[in-house]
This record gives structure tokens, sequence and C-alpha cells, in this order.
């Protein structure tokens, strides 16, 4: 389950970056004589009249009509986006902008590099540049109109993409118009990046003198940007343009970010305007066009005032540089994929020896936790309680830190007296020889003071943990792991053979007894005790898993303390910001929404989800174990739900700024069921945790989805289920093709979510609808009875598929088989359907239909597999609701089958829900030819 364990992901894209430039900068001589710029060209004369200067001014006119041309094209490009298109209802203006400013930024990277060509060759292709050049007009002159008229043309489109944006708002009923942030992320951020293209592109056509070959070099320059960092050059400092980007959050504003993207924008700027100056120097003038004619040209263009502008340029690059460098390579580690991976390797090259070394266990956490989001610095005190439960003695104890480089260590030590005997901090590994080693059942205490700072900025990404409003905090990624972690080891082949490193061996076997010793959330605990006291910001409202003990302020700053009144499991994180609340109550639990103000559009939805959850998860599989509910928002930084006790952090990108059309049938309510899917957590993964070997992301990850969907079906009923099983399906099919080891079946999968997640719910889907829901329920709470709340050894799914077996019956044992412990794929289809009304209204249908059972291997080969199976044969109307629907023993490949129904079908078909597993699902039915 990696480090996010417990939590349902959607990936949203990331904002392209972002810098900043004074347009005019290039053109601050424009009033000066050319007296005063030094000694002119051949053909500039002194002076240029006015009626000249309005002659060069035709290059306005030129891109501002053909860019005007577009406001008919931009909102098909904007709305063809199927995520601009469907833009939910309570959609803020800010993810507007991000969303639709995204989407049409290559399209605007093209017209730059395009139109760049064109006004650098215009007069050329015209063949009047004979005539232009010998106009009384200085060189700079026809540079700078061409340069001003190909920076206006991202203005106006920009200013096309805010009204398009502001329509399309409107049109979906969102009135909150911010325009200051529209004016700031369009106008402010990433007007400048479009300008610094276009001074790239006509000092690239100035230097190239070729127009297609300069339009060659610039997407030569877009693709080398793009694929730079997979060939290891990533510092932003010599790839122009870049900055880092940032993320734009409702609860953060541009936050901590814009440090380091105004950093880089000026020192991109400063490069800009050595850009220009070169443009100027090599601009073709007249008829010289060899190297050695166009460089002595440039030289006798490079006068006194343009060598300081150029200077200027150049000390302020080199400043700025300097000032970035020492931020991203000496205040902080430059880490190139690279370094990180070597870290990674070394670390499990060094000290994989001591994965089988015995390690005490976590049994009590109390911590305090100073949180101060100005400065982006957590600071943890507190103590672990230790126990050896091994059965042997412990002499030396290993420290594992998952931030070990960044972690700034005030004090670290046990009760008993130890001496550090390895200190490799950078790698995140410290370890202890205890002066007495710790006898079987003793406990010891460790002692711990960390604090995680944030010093200047890095060279990409930033510090998102601890935010100025919105920090979330996992304590997993300041305090220490208590023994070797396999989970820091490379994962992949390709990667791991780079560093020398045999392919990663297979996850436990279910029956291994050193993976049933460990739980799959935190190997280094069982269930613990704990308690934690936070400090924040006076303004804001600290929450952390367990019950609020007591609030007050000191010193400017508010502090809580929280204790859980029953064990739970070693994972919990921190949570701070200046939330609204939303509170409701089912029996004697408390239902919390923390939320960012202004977010209210589902959250009764979530409400609801945590109401018909509680309902149908206690009558089912039993009692909730916590008096309190929080949902917590936190910003869009990251973009999952996550369910730790009594709490889950919830993205505001998946869910609180949602829409749901309940009038769509084919519309998803997603944050219904990921409320849903979280709350289930509280029982799979908290009450019941899987044993650390193969299938453990079953017992959690797929539990917790059968138990949403259920909940989902009681609301929306089975007809709209088909719609999400459809896309799990499809889901799951595309994931089995880009699996880069080996598919294993469902009850040994390794923490692939295309298995645990699609997989899984289109198995348990189908398992209800074989054996029935209540039975399928009935076996998970005697499993869950068996299990909840039990220490090592820990459940497997041989536990789970021995319960599900005893409550199915004798002729349907074949589909535990294929559902768990096979992967088994149908190739079922339609062949043909006809009707024929009968004398008494009804209809005849006659259908022909094809089924194929296949079983694959790890690899993918297949094999054709006896085929004696209940499959559903069914008939629709024309809104897909079933006239007839019926599971028949299908025992040969093809079969024919006549049925009676009610009304005038629509098609007809097997497995017409798709509940079985098939590549190609639409051919399942087929249009009912009635005669």
């Amino acid at each position: 389950m990696g480090l996010e364990p417990l939590g349902v992901r959607q990936m949203l894209p990331v904002p392209p970056p972002v810098g900043k430039l004074d347009g005019m900068s290039v053109g601050k001589s424009v009033g000066k004589s050319v007296g005063e710029l030094g000694t002119p060209d051949p053909l500039d004369p002194p002076d240029p009249p006015e009626a000249e200067w309005k002659s060069q001014t035709f290059q306005l006119p030129l891109c501002c009509c053909t860019s005007a041309t577009l406001l008919v094209v931009l909102p098909s490009l904007v709305t063809v986006n199927g995520t601009v298109a469907d833009v939910p209802l309570a959609l803020p203006a800010p993810t507007w902008k991000l969303e639709i400013s995204g989407t049409f930024s290559i399209f605007m990277l093209v017209i730059i590099t395009f139109y760049a060509g064109e006004l650098a060759w215009r007069e050329r292709d015209a063949r009047i540049d004979q005539i232009s050049d010998a106009l009384p007009v200085p060189t700079w002159l026809p540079f700078l109109a061409k340069l001003l008229a190909l920076m206006l043309v991202p203005v106006v489109l920009q200013a096309l993409l805010m009204l398009c944006g502001l329509g399309i708002q409107t049109a979906k009923g969102y009135h909150h118009y911010e325009f200051p942030l529209y004016l700031e992320w369009l106008f402010g951020w990433q007007l400048v990046d479009y300008w610094l293209i276009c001074v790239l592109a006509l000092t690239v056509h100035s230097l190239v003198n070729q127009k297609y070959l300069g339009h060659f070099v610039m997407i030569v320059y877009f693709i080398a940007v793009s694929f730079s960092d997979l060939l290891g050059f990533e510092h932003k400092l010599y790839k122009y343009g870049t900055d880092g980007g940032f993320t734009y959050s409702d609860m953060n504003g541009f936050g901590h970010f814009l440090v380091r993207v105004r950093a880089f924008e000026a020192y991109w700027v400063a490069a800009a305007l050595l850009l220009a100056v070169a443009g100027y120097l090599f601009w073709v003038r007249g008829t010289t066009s060899d190297w050695r004619g166009r460089a002595r040209v440039a030289r006798a263009r490079l006068t006194w005032p343009v060598s300081i502008i150029a200077a200027t340029g150049a000390a302020a690059m080199a400043g700025l540089g300097a000032f970035i460098f020492y931020n991203t390579n000496v205040l902080n580690p430059y880490l190139t994929a690279y370094d990180r991976q070597a870290r990674q390797a070394n670390y499990e090259k060094q000290y994989k020896p001591l994965e089988t070394a015995p390690q005490p266990k976590i049994t009590a956490v109390n911590v305090a936790v100073d949180l101060y989001p100005k400065l982006q610095l957590v600071r943890m005190k507190g103590r672990y309680t230790l126990q050896n439960r091994t059965g042997r003695p412990i002499d030396t104890i290993h420290l594992v830190f998952f931030q070990g480089d960044r972690l700034k260590v005030h004090a670290l030590a046990f009760a008993s007296p130890a001496r550090p005997v390895v200190d490799d901090m950078p790698t995140g590994v410290r370890s202890y020889r205890l002066d007495s080693p710790l006898a079987p059942d003793a406990t010891t205490e460790l002692a711990f003071d960390l604090e995680v700072p944030t010093v200047g900025f890095t060279n990409s990404g930033s510090t998102t943990d601890v935010v100025y409003n919105g920090s979330f905090v996992n304590g997993q990624m300041v305090l220490p792991f208590i023994g070797y972690q396999e989970r820091a080891e490379l994962v992949t082949d390709r990667d791991r053979k780079k560093f020398g490193l045999a392919p990663k061996d297979r996850m436990r076997d279910r029956d291994d007894p050193r993976g049933l010793a460990e739980n799959g959330l935190s190997i280094d605990a069982d269930f613990i005790a704990f308690e934690a006291t936070i400090g924040t910001e006076e303004d804001q409202w600290a929450i952390a898993p367990g019950y609020l003990q007591r609030e007050w302020t000191q010193g400017g700053r508010h502090y809580f303390s929280y204790r859980m009144d029953s064990p739970i499991l070693n994972f919990f994180a921190f949570q701070s910001a200046r939330y609204a609340v939303r509170k409701d109550r089912w029996h004697d639990v408390a239902i919390e929404i923390d939320y960012q103000p202004g977010h209210e559009y589902n959250l009764e939805r979530m409400i609801a989800a945590t109401k018909a959850g509680l309902d149908y998860f206690t009558a089912a599989f039993g009692p909730y174990q916590h008096r309190q509910f929080r949902i917590i928002e936190f910003p869009r930084y990251a973009t999952f739900a996550q369910s730790f006790p009594n709490t889950i952090p919830y993205s505001e990108a998946i869910g609180f700024i949602a829409r749901v059309r309940d009038g769509d049938p084919d519309d998803i309510d997603y944050p219904y069921y990921v409320t849903a899917h979280e709350l289930a957590h509280q029982w799979w993964g908290h009450q019941v945790p899987g044993a650390n070997v193969q299938g453990e992301s079953m017992l959690v990850e797929t539990l917790a989805q059968y138990s949403a969907l259920m909940v989902m079906k009681q609301k929306y009923g089975d007809a709209k289920m088909q719609r999400f099983m459809r896309y799990e399906l499809d889901r799951y099919l595309i994931g089995r093709s880009a699996e880069q080891k080996k598919e294993l079946p469902l009850d040994r999968v390794e923490n692939q979510d295309y298995i645990h997640y699609r997989k899984g719910s289109l198995v348990m889907y189908a398992l209800a609808d074989y054996i029935g829901e209540e039975n399928v329920n009935r076996a998970i709470r005697t499993y869950r009875d068996r299990w909840a709340f039990k220490g090592p050894p820990y459940s497997n799914t041989v536990d789970l598929i021995t319960e599900i077996r005893a409550v199915t019956p004798p002729q349907l044992q074949y589909v535990i088989d294929d559902l768990f412990d096979s992967i088994t794929l149908y190739d079922n289809r339609a062949q043909s359907a006809t009707a024929t009304r009968l004398a008494d209204g009804r209809y005849e249908v006659t259908l022909k239909v094809i089924a194929r059972k296949r079983k694959a291997g790890e690899l993918g080969k297949e094999d054709d597999a006896p085929l004696h199976d209940w499959i559903d044969i069914g008939v629709l109307d024309a809104d897909e609701r079933p006239l007839f629907l019926e599971k028949r023993r299908i025992d040969a490949e093809e079969t024919t089958f006549t049925l009676v129904v009610p009304a005038k079908p629509a098609r007809a078909g097997i497995d017409p829900y798709n509940k079985l597993i098939d590549r190609r699902p639409k051919d399942n039915t087929i249009a009912v030819a009635v005669e």
C-alpha cells in the first residue's frame, strides 16, 4: 500500500510553469535618437520621421486581426477538452483558469512560433524587403515593432481566453467572478511565460535566417525542454523559461511558491534581454546574408548603449543565477531523479541485511507537534514506548527516516543507555547499540525532538505539507520507523537494473510467517496507544486522530490536545487551517466536516454518504469503533482522500468542488462514493488490517470498494451502477495491458491499484450477483468478527475466501476459483437476435450467442478453459431496462435461446450488464430485429 495507503486517488493536471517579464524592457530606447544608440548601419539614417515609425506599426494589426479570428475557434478549443467541458457547477474561478489555460498552452506556443516566422519573413516573402530595408529607419525599429506585435498576440488570446472562461462559468451557473485572480493568473503570470517565448522565437529567426529552419529550431527547443528531465538535465537554470511551476489552491492561494517563481522569472527576463540584443545585432537588413558579413554588421551595431544594455542583462542574469544556485544547491541539496534513485539503491545495498534483525515494536506514541505555517516548519517532540515481542534479546535498534536529508535532530535518545553505531542521515538510517540488550517482553522508551525546516527554495517542487493555510503532515514523514523498511527500496526492475540490483522479489507468500507477524500498514507496530498535542497559528484550528481533550491559546499560538480512547494502528496525520465547520450526528457518532469557507457545495452529500455508510456497515459488518467521524479538507497539492483513525483528510480537488448532475443517468456521484469508501476503511484497514503478504490490499482496498458500491447501489439502484462498473472494467483492462512485471490473481495482488480497485470492484459486484448480497455480507461479517483488532498473526486472503466459500452453493464454487484464484477472461458476444410479435402482444425473441472462457497466466499467455458456467442471458428495452434477465448454464461455444418478453425488445445478448470480465464488452448485446 506504499506510503499513502487507505486512499482513493485521482489525477489532476498540473499547471504549466509560469514566469514574469517587463515586456517593454527591450524597447526602452525607442524615444532616443540614433546618435544616442551609436553608429548606425549603412542603411540607417539619423532621426526617422514620424511617418516611418507609423509605417512599421502595420505589424500590430497584422497579428491582432489574425488573432481576433480565433474568437470563433477558441470556445470550441476550450470546450472540446473533457475536463473543462464537464467542469463541475461548483468549480471556483481559480480552478477554471487552471484548467482552461492549461489546455490552451500548447496551442499558444504553436501560434507564437508560427507568427514569429511570419513576422520575420513578411517582407522577404512578399519580395519587398529591399524597398523596406532602404527606408530611412534604424534597424532597431522594425525589430522592436515586430517583437511588440508578436507579444500582443498572447495578450489578445489571453483576453479571449478569459472571456471564454467567464462565459463557460456563467453558462454552468457559477457566478462568483474572481476578476483579480483571472487577471493575476492570465496576465500577471502566464502571459509573461509567453512573452519569453516571443523573444526567443523572434531571436531564433533573426539568427538562423531560414524560415522553416527557425520553426524547426523552436520545435527542437520545445521537445528538449519537455524531455530534458528524462535525460538527467533537470536544473531550471539552463532550461529557458522554466521555473518549476506552482499550483494554485483556494485554501492557500499562490502560497509559498512565489519566491522561487519570481526569482526564476527575473533570471529569465535578464536572459530574454540578452536574447533581444542578439536578435537586434543579427537582424538581417539588406543583401548581406553570409555569417562573416552578418558578424561584421553586428559588430558595427554593438555600440556603447547596446553594450550597456547587454552588460546589464548579463550582470542581472549572473547575480540572479547566483542567488538561485545558492538556494537550490547550497541551502538545499540538489538531487536529480537519478540521485534519488541512487540513494534508494544504496539504502538497499548497505542495509538490506538488517531486514531480518529482531526489532522492538512501538506500543504507544505521545507527541507534541508544533506547526509554523508562515515558516513552513514542523517540529515534533515526544516519545515512543517500545516492546520486545520477538522472543529474543535485542542489542541494536535501527531507526529509518524518510526525510533524513532534511531532518534536523535536536534530540534522539533511548531510556536505556545506548550509543550510535550508524549515523547515515542522508540515506535516512541511524542505529543504536544498547549497553544492555532488551530482553523479551521488556520495554524501553525512545525520546525524540525532530524538526523539518524549509530553507530557501529548491530547484523544483516545494514543501506542501506545512503551508500558510491547509497544512497536512503525515507522521510517517517526520517520525522514525523502527527497523528496515522495504517500502524505501526501488520498485521497478528497470530502475533496479541501472544500479546493479536483482529484480525485486514478489511480496511474501500468503503463508509466510514473517509476513503474517506484520500488518501491511505499519510493520513496526501493532495496535498502539496514541496521544498528541498540536500547536499552530492563533487563527487556525488543528486536528489529529482522537478526541479533543483541551484547547487553549498561549504566546500568540493556538494549542489542541487529542487522545484516542482505544488502540489504533501506527498511522496518523496532523492538519491545520482556518476552517469552517459543518456538524451533524448519526446516533451517538458526531459527524464533522472541516472545510474551506466557500466550498459548501457537496457537504450534504458527504454527510448523507457518512450516515448511509454507517447504517449499512454497522448492520452488515459490525459496529463503528469511534464516537466521531471527521472529514478535513486540504489543498489540491495532492488529489486523494485518505483514511486515518476517525479522520479523513480529503483533497479540495476531488470532492469539495465537484458538480454532480442528479438528473444525468451517466453521471457518477463521486463525492458520495469517495466518502463511503474512506469510511469503509474504518473497518477494512483499521479494524481488520491485513498481513504484510500477497493479497493484503484485497483485504483493505477491495473490501472498501465493495462496501462503498453497496452503499451507492442502495441510493442509486443497480441500473445506474452499471455505468460505474463499465468504467471499472475499462480501467482494469487498460491497467493489465500496462503491467510491467506479472499480473497475479486478485487474492495474491501486490498493491497494483488496477487489480485491487478496478478488478476488485468487478469481482465483488459479480460475487454479490451470483450468491447474493446477504450471503457475501454474512461471510464478510464472520471474517470481521474473527479478526477485528487482533494482533499478530494477521489475516490473509485465505481466511476471507474460506468464509466466502462457506456461504457459496456447491454448483457455484467454480465462481470463487474464477474470481479470486485465477485470471479469468471471457469472450462473450451476441451473434444475432430477432423478435416476432405474438397475438397476445408479447414478443418471442430468438437469440444466438457465442461464449468463450480463457485463463491467463502471469505473463499474459491465455489458454482456453472448459465452459460450464452460469451466465446472464438478457433482453433489454430501449432504456436498457431488462425485459428478461436470467442466468442460464452454458456448456457450448454457440447457443441459441428462445425467450418470450412482455414488451418490444431493443437489444439482447449474453452478460448484457458486463458482470464478467470481457475484453470486448460492447459486443455482448446486439440490436433486435423485429419482424
